[in-house]
């Protein structure tokens, strides 16, 4: 199976910086000053692995801890699945604390998605709410889970499932990187060896996508008969179109026989 990759990291149209960070078999966006970013890659036997970082904190500070975690993830290109899942989450938690220690205490994070494809299945696991989505068919379906309390109180029965996209309380994360060990201990949501068939499409991306974009027409545009770098800058390009109100970065990977 070939891969065939494409990776957009934007500011949008109305934040000053941009706290998103990408990551896609060894590439990053290194220089944090860059309002936008793209790499694009075909994988051919090889290990695909690819991750979005949504920063958060005040000033710079969300762009410095998703590029700490993205910068840290390069050691782990070629480790198995259980390492990315496990000791890395847990190095680039332990890192993003150390900055804030540095700063005095100043609170900074970032959320966590990283899709690992090995031959003809991926595994997956994510911190916080950049989602990630399998296209397969002609249907769009969110693989990862969101950690926030809007998730919580669906799982509650507190509101239904339509109901958690548009709840006042999805931006309020339950889980992200940049959280100690004395006040919660992170655990990933990991999903492993799923396989993959022809003309699927993973898409990984921040929220500045998904708050202005429906699923419905996120798997309208990756319907249509475009290559996956058109794909990419079509999603991109309709998130700005409709306000762009915060960073949106989107990562496509495409399997062809």
């Amino acid at each position: 199976m070939k891969y065939i990759c494409n990776a957009i990291c934007d500011t949008g149209r109305v934040r000053r910086n941009n706290e998103d960070n990408c990551y896609l078999n060894g590439a990053y966006r290194e220089n944090t000053d860059l309002s936008h970013y793209e790499h694009s890659i075909d994988i051919d036997d090889q290990i695909v692995l690819a991750a979005v970082f949504d920063g958060m904190g005040g000033e710079a500070d969300g762009e410095i801890a998703s590029l700490e975690a993205a910068k840290r993830l390069v050691s782990y290109q070629d480790r198995q699945f259980e390492d990315i899942s496990g000791e890395f989450v847990s190095e680039a938690n332990s890192a993003i604390c150390d900055l804030m220690d540095i700063v005095n205490g100043e609170r900074m994070g970032s959320t966590l998605a990283i899709v690992r494809i090995e031959e003809e299945s991926f595994s997956l696991c994510n911190v916080g709410d950049s989602p990630i989505y399998m296209f397969r068919d002609g249907t769009l379906e969110q693989m990862s889970v969101d950690h926030n309390a809007a998730q919580n109180m669906y799982e509650l029965g507190l509101i239904t499932k339509e109901e958690v996209k548009t709840d006042k309380h999805k931006h309020c994360l339950t889980q992200h990187l940049g959280i100690y060990e004395d006040e919660l201990i992170i655990e990933p949501y990991v999903l492993e060896d799923k396989m993959l068939v022809n003309e699927d499409i993973i898409m990984l991306c921040s929220d500045g996508l998904t708050d202005m974009v429906q699923d419905k027409e996120i798997e309208e545009i990756l319907g249509q008969n475009m290559s996956v770098n058109e794909l990419a800058h079509e999603l991109i390009d309709r998130a700005l179109d409709k306000g762009g109100r915060d960073n949106v970065t989107v990562i496509l990977i495409k399997a062809q026989e």
